[in-house]
């Protein structure tokens, strides 16, 4: 064994079905202890099966660090789930609440995710406004302290 590997590994190839892909590569993903290796790495990546599935997810991470920058920025702490057990029982309620599978849950978190982020800009952006308000009536305030003191002086 390699000093680069921390367990022994062996190379297996699976044949699944399409219907059955995603619910198997769900369910071995969840082992949490395997590696995939793409054998298409020759096709263009616009030809692959789930090509826009994986730009989905980009976008969705994308929109996921905004929020969190901004979290961080305003001193707020997002917690990640405990276990990632948790978690995915959390997505499967929401798909049978929502009565959808993986592909569809995957768009309705990118439209949800879509809506949270314009509104955090919107709220960002009132922030500021309001900010600068405030800034603008404290250097008037202070204006008029000192003008206050001036002609308070004067007059004695």
């Amino acid at each position: 064994m390699s000093i680069f590997r921390s367990e022994e590994m062996k190379l297996y190839s699976i044949l699944i079905s399409k219907d059955s892909l995603e619910e198997a590569i769900n369910l071995i993903g969840e082992i949490n202890c395997l590696h995939f290796l793409d054998l298409n790495y020759h096709e263009q990546i616009f030809n692959r099966n789930f090509s826009r599935m994986i730009l989905k997810c980009e976008e969705i991470e994308k929109r996921i660090l905004f929020i969190e920058e901004e979290a961080k920025r305003f001193g707020l702490q997002i917690y990640p789930p405990e276990e990632i057990k948790y978690f995915n029982q959390w997505v499967e309620d929401i798909k049978i609440q929502k009565k959808t599978d993986n592909t569809a849950l995957l768009y309705l978190i990118y439209e949800e995710l879509v809506s949270s982020e314009n509104f955090l800009a919107e709220q960002i952006k009132k922030f500021r406004e309001v900010f600068d308000i405030t800034t603008r009536l404290c250097e008037k305030k202070n204006a008029l302290y000192k003008a206050a003191a001036l002609l308070s002086s004067r007059e004695r």
